[in-house]
């Protein structure tokens, strides 16, 4: 929206000023209208970069760039805003299941965590990528930097044999009916 169109009717409402184009508070308004204008359209721009939520395609890059997020190109903009918000939301100090759970979000990796106290370790359940973005070794290398040193951690993302796919699919024109991507037959 242009300056003139938001600023004059607020004026006007005011009933103080005429604003028809030959008071001099319509001179003072034009002379300030472009570099408002540019101020306004910097803070716009500002804005859609800074928020995730509002990012355009070169901000989502930059702010995986500095979250250290592999590059995906299948990878939806709704699916990578998950992802980004996440990594922020992780921490490396989250030692509780929920806060490990949490981390590996950051990670793309929606889990199930169960603690094993007397052998030190944590069993985690990979239940699913967040939307597109899954590779298991991108998470468990993730994983590695954010759990905790002192625990022992196994990766249960499933596994997929021949008896669970005929158990899914009775053919392989039902198969190829599905459109799974192999990632997602990973996850199930």
């Amino acid at each position: 929206m242009a300056y003139r169109d938001m600023l004059y009717p607020l004026m006007r409402s005011l009933g103080v000023f005429r604003l028809d184009g030959s008071t001099v508070v319509d001179m003072e308004l034009a002379s300030y209208q472009r570099v408002l204008e540019e101020a306004g359209q910097a803070i716009d721009q500002l804005l859609r970069r800074l928020f995730i939520a509002t990012a355009d395609e070169a901000a989502l890059a930059k702010w995986e760039r500095l979250l250290a997020i592999p590059f995906r190109p299948g990878a939806g903009i709704a699916a990578r805003r998950a992802l980004i918000l996440a990594r922020l939301a992780a921490t490396a100090t989250a030692a509780t299941p929920d806060g490990i759970a949490a981390a590996l979000r950051g990670g793309g990796l929606e889990a199930r965590i169960t603690e094993r106290f007397g052998e030190q370790a944590l069993d985690i359940q990979c239940l699913g990528f967040l939307g597109d973005l899954g590779d298991i070794q991108d998470v468990k290398d993730y994983a590695e930097r954010m759990l905790p040193v002192h625990l022992l951690w196994n990766f249960d993302h499933g596994s997929l044999t021949w008896t669970v796919f005929e158990g899914m699919f009775a053919t392989w024109s039902a198969f190829d009916a599905a459109d799974y991507l192999f990632i997602d037959l990973d996850t199930m």
